[in-house]
């Protein structure tokens, strides 16, 4: 549930590591930019997630440091089960 001007939006996502990611308390109070498309029920799917900062685009991704890895869901790393790093990665940025 998304709440934006006094209003709460139900959201939607087709890909699990967008719902996971929505549901990330690191992103509790911050602002987002929800991409995706309103359905018919009245939710909105998301179907591409950033957070704003001083105007500017950012992707979300998660890392762990220990193994190296990087995630597009937060949760334990897959590798030694540690606790995975919110990053932000401007948008305008490659994937690397």
């Amino acid at each position: 549930m998304l709440k934006a001007n006094g209003r709460e939006q139900a959201l939607s996502a087709n890909t699990p590591y967008l719902l996971h990611t929505l549901q990330d308390k690191r992103l509790e109070g911050r602002a987002v930019r929800l991409e995706g498309v309103a359905k018919a029920d009245g939710s909105f799917e998301v179907q591409r997630l950033y957070t704003v900062k001083d105007g500017k685009l950012y992707r979300v991704r998660y890392f762990c440091a220990t193994c190296n890895i990087v995630a597009l869901e937060p949760g334990p790393c897959v590798c030694c089960q540690q606790p995975t790093e919110l990053q932000e990665i401007p948008a305008e940025k490659s994937d690397n």
